[in-house]
C-alpha cells in the first residue's frame, strides 16, 4: 500500500476515534484499496466505518469536520466515506440492495462495453480507466470477440456489434442504447467517462 495512504488511514482511524469513541467498532478499507489497485492521483479512498448506534447531530457534524480535507488531506482523488450501524452490517438484511436497486431503476445508466482481448494490456487499460472512478450505475461489459461476447449477445443484444477497432481495444459508452462514438484513446476514454 502507498505509504502516504498508509498514514492517512491511520490519521482518518485516529480522527474517528477521537470522535466517536467507543461507538467506533470498525474501520475498513474498501474499493481500489481492498483491492490492492490503488493509483496515486486517479484512485479515491474508499473507507467504512461501522459503529455500535446512529451518529447524529452534532457528533454527526463533529466527524464530518474531522474529516474534510482542510482539517485531514487526502493523498488521492477524494475520501468516500460510509457509515454503517454495526447491527445493520452484521444483519445480512437486503434493505442496502434494494436501495441500490431503487436509485439504479430511477436513474439513467451508463452503459460501457469495453471490446478488446481481455489479457491484452491495451484492454487492461481501458477497463482500469472505468474501475478507478466513482461512476454510479454503471454497466459494464467485456466484449471478447469469442464464445463469451456470444454468450451474452444473447441476454444483451447491444454487445454482439461492439468490435474492437484497428486491432485495439475499443472502449464504447452508452445512455439508453445510444453510444457516444468509441474510442481505443485513453485519454479520450477518460474525458468521456468524467462526463455526467
Amino acid at each position: 500500500m502507498d505509504g502516504d495512504v498508509r498514514r492517512y488511514l491511520d490519521d482518518l482511524i485516529a480522527a474517528a476515534h477521537s470522535v466517536l469513541g467507543d461507538n467506533l467498532v470498525g474501520v475498513y478499507a474498501a474499493g481500489s484499496i481492498g483491492l490492492d489497485a490503488f493509483q496515486p492521483g486517479r484512485s479515491d479512498v474508499d473507507v467504512a466505518l461501522t459503529v455500535s448506534n446512529a451518529v447524529a447531530g452534532e457528533r454527526k457534524r463533529a466527524l464530518v469536520a474531522a474529516l474534510r480535507h482542510e482539517n485531514l488531506p487526502c493523498p488521492a482523488r477524494g475520501l468516500e466515506l460510509v457509515v454503517y450501524r454495526e447491527a445493520v452490517a452484521r444483519s445480512g438484511s437486503a434493505v442496502p440492495q434494494l436501495v441500490a436497486a431503487l436509485d439504479f431503476w430511477q436513474s439513467v445508466p451508463k452503459e460501457i462495453v469495453i471490446a478488446g482481448d481481455p489479457a491484452a494490456s491495451d484492454t487492461k487499460a481501458l477497463l482500469r480507466l472505468v474501475h478507478d472512478r466513482f461512476i454510479p450505475n454503471k454497466v459494464l461489459a467485456l466484449a471478447d470477440g469469442g464464445p463469451t461476447q456470444d454468450e451474452l449477445a444473447r441476454v444483451v443484444p447491444v454487445v454482439a456489434e461492439k468490435t474492437r477497432r484497428n486491432g485495439r481495444a475499443t472502449i464504447y459508452i452508452c445512455k439508453n442504447y445510444a453510444c457516444r462514438l468509441p474510442t481505443s484513446d485513453p485519454q479520450v476514454a477518460a474525458a468521456l467517462l468524467d462526463r455526467r
